[in-house]
């Protein structure tokens, strides 16, 4: 399945946090293109979310809690490294 995602949000999270959507833990992966790949796979996934080398597909509850927003540079968030990326398009699914 192809997908279109946005440009990959460094030290970004979500502005609901782990309440913006429901979070599937996608396992350890190399890098973000890796994470994006596998949330391409799932029909349910708007967000690719990296912390470390962990991935995560969300599939958010509402468009103002997965608006992305800067990490703290303090707190447990900063050492995580956060990355975002939303999927923008998907070819057999259409634009959501």
């Amino acid at each position: 399945m192809m997908c279109k995602n946005s440009v990959i949000h460094f030290n970004y999270t979500l502005k609901g946090g782990y309440k913006a959507g429901n979070f599937s833990d996608l396992g350890k992966v190399a890098d973000m293109t890796a994470c994006i790949r596998m949330c391409c796979g799932r029909k349910n996934c708007d967000v690719a979310m990296m912390l470390e080398k962990n991935c995560y597909a969300v599939h958010c509850y509402s468009d103002a809690l997965c608006k992305s927003v800067h990490a703290r540079h303090s707190g447990l968030l900063a050492n995580l490294s956060p990355k975002l990326s939303y999927i923008t398009s998907r070819n057999e699914e259409g634009v959501f």
